[in-house]
């Protein structure tokens, strides 16, 4: 956690966010006792919005720094909501053009979707 803290202090230093505070897990062991986890869940504030890119500075940051972004588990949640049935193809297409990410959207399609 030490680690984390460290750069998250970095990351404000920087106003590449503004604020932060523990959250989950990480935040209910100061009540609590020690809970096992592989992650930190933080709660940021940022320095404006940024549409559906508000975490690019943060991703480039910790780039920097070389640190990867866990894209496997955004990957596999967008699947889940697809096996669910709680968003269609189509709707993520609309959502993927109106902010952009259109290039994105068909690199996942062609990678998981298409047979």
């Amino acid at each position: 956690m030490k680690e984390v803290a460290t750069l998250l202090n970095e990351m404000r230093a920087e106003r590449v966010i503004r604020e932060y505070a523990p959250f989950g897990p990480v935040a209910q062991m100061r009540y609590t006792e020690p809970v096992a986890t592989l992650d930190a869940d933080v709660l940021v504030v940022l320095p404006s919005a940024q549409g559906l890119g508000v975490l690019a500075p943060i991703h480039e940051f910790c780039s920097r720094k070389a640190y990867a972004p866990g894209r496997a588990k955004a990957l596999t949640r967008i699947l889940a909501l697809l096996e669910a049935a709680s968003v269609t193809p189509a709707e993520i297409a609309l959502l993927a053009q109106r902010h952009g990410l259109s290039d994105a959207w068909t690199r996942f399609k062609t990678r998981f979707l298409d047979d």
